[in-house]
């Protein structure tokens, strides 16, 4: 029988140098890592003041749920959370500040499933190539609820992206995107294929 692992992160602050591993093992870097299976529920509390090649948050192989808290001042080759496999779902809290040296200031997708369902990506998170708040560059990305802020807001309280979109860029599979406070037609924040269902 596999076993598998839940962690909770409820009010506290992480902010660690070295990695922590829920659910598995490994040598990857950042914040969390949720590898094997691995479940991390955050509610609250802050992942702040990580590098690594996701400062933040790296899901392998696991569910990461976020229900509130905050994900900040991550500095990697993508900032926030990187999903490489699994799934990654966000109901609330906040994704600002962080850092990508690449793609992917808040959130990097390689693969797997990002549902935002809720919550914010704003608040400077910046990439140095594409995808400021989200950079989809696989995997399939579901947005049903929350909000994403690209350039067009007061300057401090936005994504940015030295090359191209802002606030999502995406160059793979359709993105679903539906309650958006910003629609992809001629929006420059926006780059890529779409879907609207």
């Amino acid at each position: 029988m596999k076993k598998t692992t839940a962690f909770t992160l409820a009010f506290f602050m992480l902010a660690v140098a070295a990695p922590l591993f829920a659910g598995g093992q490994g040598q990857r870097t950042g914040g969390v890592v949720i590898d094997n299976g691995g479940i991390f529920i955050m509610q609250g509390g802050t992942v702040s003041g990580n590098t690594g090649f996701s400062g933040g948050v790296v899901i392998v192989n696991g569910t990461f749920n976020m229900e509130g808290g905050v994900i900040s001042g991550n500095t990697g080759d993508a900032g926030g959370v990187v999903i490489s496999s699994g799934t990654f779902t966000m109901q609330n809290g906040t994704i600002s500040g962080n850092t990508s040296s690449d793609n992917g200031g808040g959130v990097y997708i390689g693969g797997g499933t990002f549902n935002m369902q809720g919550g914010l990506i704003t608040g400077g998170n910046n990439a140095k190539n594409n995808g400021g708040g989200v950079y989809v560059g696989g995997g399939t990305f579901n947005k049903t609820g929350g909000t994403i802020r690209g350039s067009d807001v007061a300057v401090g309280n936005r994504n940015t992206a030295t090359n191209k979109g802002h606030a999502v860029y995406w160059n793979t599979n359709p993105v679903r995107w539906r309650n958006a406070t910003a629609e992809p037609d001629d929006n420059p924040d926006v780059y890529g294929f779409w879907m609207n269902d």
